[in-house]
């Protein structure tokens, strides 16, 4: 169903990662996510993308330097929201309370 009314355009998945979606894309996907109050957000990419030409989201030095400005733009504005990083044990231990 997510498919169908994603191919309608009346539904936007976004991925947060840099790897194919802009840094726009997923500040607006963020902002969605503090809207609904959802309590986690994940972000992700693949390991092979931190060194140029093993993947295709990073070719290249100017791919990589755009690569890490998605995750500052994406860091900062985390920040400015009041968004804060949690580690695997406070996000169980919040799950328990």
């Amino acid at each position: 169903m997510r498919g169908l009314l994603s191919r309608l355009g009346l539904l936007e998945r976004i991925s947060l990662t840099p790897e194919g979606i802009t840094l726009e894309e997923a500040v607006r996907g963020i902002e969605v996510a503090i809207d609904l109050g959802l309590p986690v957000l994940v972000l992700s990419f693949h390991s092979p993308s931190l060194c140029p030409g093993y993947t295709p989201y990073v070719r290249n030095d100017d791919d990589l330097d755009r690569f890490y400005d998605w995750w500052r733009g994406v860091f900062a504005h985390l920040a400015a929201k009041g968004v804060k990083p949690a580690n695997v044990r406070q996000i169980i231990e919040a799950a328990q309370i």
